[in-house]
């Protein structure tokens, strides 16, 4: 995953952010009506976009300790992919999604500062209903037994340097 996040303090140890994503990923094509034979059409290249929106909390206040600053945050954003196969009627599309975050700063100065976290992304995936409908000649349709729709959470963890600009 790369991404970009710019951060503005509003108050005291607070700050909103808002920040943009990008990670390669694939997922496994399917054509439904092929249940009885083979339904599986490989894998497919579906590149995961996430944009969102936020508040991030310094722990210690408007003090580090021993240079350090833990953080908490949450926000709202939108996850999007968009690719698909002919007759895969699948796609993911844009959905909504809930941030949380947990990170730690090391402070050496006032010129920049180190960055890890982890974080969670929990937005809601849907299965289309071809992938429910029994094929002729089947015993199954392809998402037997899996909810039509449930939420998911993509954990990610970052590290990266932070540059005050307007300090």
């Amino acid at each position: 995953m790369i991404g970009v996040q710019y951060e503005v303090t509003i108050g005291g140890p607070a700050q909103f952010y808002a920040r943009a994503s990008r990670a390669g990923s694939e997922r496994n094509a399917y054509d439904p009506t092929k249940a009885a034979t083979n339904p599986s059409l490989g894998k497919i290249s579906d590149p995961f976009w996430m944009a969102d929106v936020g508040f991030s909390l310094n722990l210690t206040g408007q003090r580090t300790w021993h240079n350090l600053i833990p953080t908490v945050g949450f926000g709202i954003g939108i996850a999007n992919a968009q690719r698909s196969t002919e007759d895969d009627p699948y796609k993911f599309g844009t959905q909504f999604a809930f941030i949380g975050d947990l990170g730690v700063r090391y402070v050496p100065g006032n010129r920049y500062e180190l960055r890890l976290g982890v974080g969670t992304s929990v937005y809601q995936n849907r299965y289309p209903t071809a992938y429910y409908v029994v094929p002729t000649g089947a015993t199954k349709g392809i998402a037997t037994g899996l909810a039509k729709s449930s939420y998911l959470a993509s954990w990610r963890f970052t590290g990266g340097v932070s540059v005050p600009i307007f300090r």
